[in-house]
């Protein structure tokens, strides 16, 4: 049976981009995979997702399933470390879903793709069509150059200066947050450091960037000189190892029919509890179902504000908040923050805040299934 799926997918590659896009946390890869698949299926392509993150429960997945994309997720380790996991979803996403297009997101704090994915696949399967984006927040590469960038110890750091160094295309997202003589800066000095790599400023919310960025991968598909990194594993493990990781599902419930505005508070006061202890943030994502609709929001440790604005005019007795947060702090302490935030809003606004089981967490050390030089 595994040996005709095998046929399968090399027959089926043949016709078929994978897109594998990596980049460190709150760099975009979801905004630009969701905008980019937007404008495939208008033109006529059949578009997947897989999406990846060392915990379940994920906003990602479901944001995306929420857009009406096709939607599978390896979880609870890297991409590297569940390999078999992830070549199971390509092929059943090819078998059942026959897309012409599929994305594959990697972990925010994953590295050395090229040794532990991306050669194996193509070792699998030739015929495979297959590239390497990584995004890269414009605003915090250039505080890197200007040495401002608090939340990269040196160990995380490493980890950022890693994925740059093994992507076909670089996409330096949210430039349009920069001005016009720091986005001249930031790429000359980017093109002096990466001379030989595709690179493309711009921003995943703007049409056009994405059309730059999804015409320059054809002729990226078929390298076959990618070399693998050399990789210090102890620092790439300590600097996971920095991160708190922590899901959990929240809910609130208000006989007022205000659960909205309660789950706006709570997020705010969650995130001021992480400034008020100078906790730094890597990303934060959470996504609230109103049983009307979905309502992504993000803050990163590049935004002052959170990222989307709370409708008007719509009331809710509950509401359910899938919570995503990796910040630079031991798991225990991420979790006192949250569960400080719950207590704050339910004494605050009378409500009733109750959550599922909380899943905090540092990632254990790195050990890919397959490591090809």
């Amino acid at each position: 049976m595994r040996q005709a799926l095998c046929t399968l997918i090399l027959h089926r590659a043949v016709s078929m981009d994978i897109i594998l896009v990596n980049g460190f946390l709150g760099s975009g890869k979801t905004t630009g995979i969701a905008r980019a698949s937007q404008q495939l299926q208008d033109a006529g392509h059949r578009v997947a997702v897989v999406t990846n993150d060392q915990g379940t429960d994920l906003v990602d997945t479901n944001y995306l399933r929420s857009l009406g994309l096709e939607t599978q997720e390896v979880t609870g380790a890297c991409f590297c470390c569940h390999f078999a996991e992830l070549e199971s979803r390509l092929v059943d996403l090819i078998e059942s879903f026959r897309p012409t297009v599929l994305f594959a997101e990697s972990v925010g704090s994953c590295t050395d793709l090229v040794a532990t994915v991306v050669k194996p696949l193509l070792q699998k399967y030739p015929a495979m069509r297959l590239s390497v984006s990584v995004f890269a927040d414009a605003s915090l590469v250039l505080k890197i150059f200007q040495g401002q960038a608090s939340f990269l110890t040196d160990h995380i750091r490493y980890i950022f200066q890693k994925q740059l160094e093994e992507a076909d295309l670089i996409f330096l997202n949210k430039a349009d947050l920069l001005e016009a003589e720091q986005t001249a800066e930031l790429t000359d000095q980017f093109k002096a450091i990466y001379p030989s790599k595709h690179v493309h400023v711009g921003s995943a919310l703007e049409d056009q960037a994405i059309v730059n960025w999804l015409d320059r991968l054809p002729e990226l598909s078929h390298l076959t000189n990618r070399e693998a990194l050399d990789i210090d594993y102890d620092k790439y493990a300590a600097g996971e190892a920095e991160l708190g990781w922590l899901n959990v599902l929240v809910s609130i419930e208000d006989p007022e029919e205000k659960a909205i505005q309660a789950a706006q508070e709570f997020i705010a006061a969650f995130r001021h509890n992480l400034l008020k202890h100078q906790l730094q943030i890597g990303h934060v994502k959470c996504l609230i179902d109103t049983h009307q609709g979905l309502i992504k929001i993000n803050f990163t440790s590049s935004t002052q504000n959170q990222s989307s604005d709370f409708p008007t005019g719509i009331s809710a007795r509950n509401v359910k908040i899938l919570v995503n947060a990796r910040v630079l702090c031991p798991p225990d302490q991420l979790q006192d923050q949250l569960m400080d935030a719950m207590d704050w809003v339910e004494d605050e606004h009378r409500v009733t805040v109750s959550s599922g089981p909380v899943t905090a967490f540092s990632p254990s050390y790195p050990s890919p299934t397959y490591r090809l030089s």
